[in-house]
């Protein structure tokens, strides 16, 4: 018999944490269960250890559990980043899960989202049963498709999307001795892990959670620049799985295609008369040299 674990991640959102942990918290004598604090807040953070608490005394892992898990020279070895800085870290911090995993023994482990809800138990335990070496789980979201906005204009505005079905990170099943790569700290991390990871079959269970959130209606040219990095790398893998170590002469086809998919959907939108949205496409497209950069800088990090 193995030891399970459930890890929760969280960002500022107390509220629905504790909605979370009230869903699950029967299984505390079960299933190990704890908190990865991503929250940048000071107030955040004390109201999510205070919940912690109701789960078990260790239950609570955030900046300072990251810093003394990782020493020093450890952290710049790795050029870790710790997490709770107010910068998106949800790569990092799954990576902190699974080491955290393997340091206490946990053979089979559940991510779970702070946005997801209706679990029901049983069959949250019959996931970690079925699960193997072999394999990936999730269940079916309902509520907030786990997408990009891209992603989400295109399935609004009817854009056929080839791509192949990945399964959602936020509720995610897995042995973490089973892995060979590590997240990456970018947008898409839990996708990009499943591809490079392409010996483990993707299972979808036939249950359901909830996602919790709504299509934003304000979107930013800086979110849309963030998302893109994580977008072409899953473009690079799908055309080549040892994408990430070719040059950048591989990317400039990716890109192309890339940008010349975002025009036809600027285009769908447009005769919408989407004008905002429109405008906001093409802020990205004439922005697509910062999306470069920033890929290539990610290219030689990895």
């Amino acid at each position: 018999m193995g030891k399970f674990a459930i890890f929760i991640f969280t960002n500022d959102n107390s509220t629905i944490l504790k909605g979370l942990i009230r869903n699950i918290i029967s299984l505390k004598n079960e299933i190990n269960i704890h908190i990865i604090d991503d929250s940048s807040h000071l107030k955040e953070k004390h109201l999510n250890k205070i919940v912690a608490r109701e789960i078990n005394e260790n239950a609570y892992l955030g900046s300072e559990e990251f810093e003394l898990f990782y020493p020093q020279n450890e952290r710049s070895k790795e050029k870790l980043m710790s997490i709770g800085n107010s910068k998106w870290n949800l790569g990092t911090a799954r990576n902190f899960a699974v080491d955290y995993s393997k340091s206490n023994d946990y053979d089979k482990v559940l991510f779970v989202d702070q946005d997801i809800i209706n679990i029901n138990i049983s069959e949250l335990k019959k996931g970690f049963e079925i699960l193997d070496n072999d394999k990936f789980i999730s269940f079916i979201l309902e509520g907030l498709t786990d997408d990009s906005i891209i992603g989400h204009l295109a399935t609004k505005y009817g854009l056929q999307n080839d791509t192949e079905t990945l399964l959602s990170g936020g509720f995610f099943y897995f042995n973490p001795y089973a892995l060979t790569n590590r997240f990456l700290n970018i947008y898409n991390e839990d996708w990009i892990l499943q591809l490079l990871e392409s010996d483990k079959q993707r299972v979808l269970l036939p249950y359901k959670v909830k996602h919790l959130g709504d299509l934003k209606n304000i979107i930013s040219l800086e979110e849309l620049i963030f998302q893109e990095i994580g977008e072409l790398v899953i473009d690079g893998l799908l055309e080549d799985i040892d994408c990430l170590n070719r040059g950048m002469d591989f990317w400039i086809k990716i890109i192309s295609d890339r940008k010349l998919y975002i025009r036809g959907l600027r285009e769908i939108i447009n005769e919408y008369g989407n004008n905002y949205v429109g405008n906001i496409l093409s802020l990205l497209l004439d922005n697509y040299q910062i999306v470069y950069e920033n890929l290539n800088m990610q290219i030689k990090n990895k």
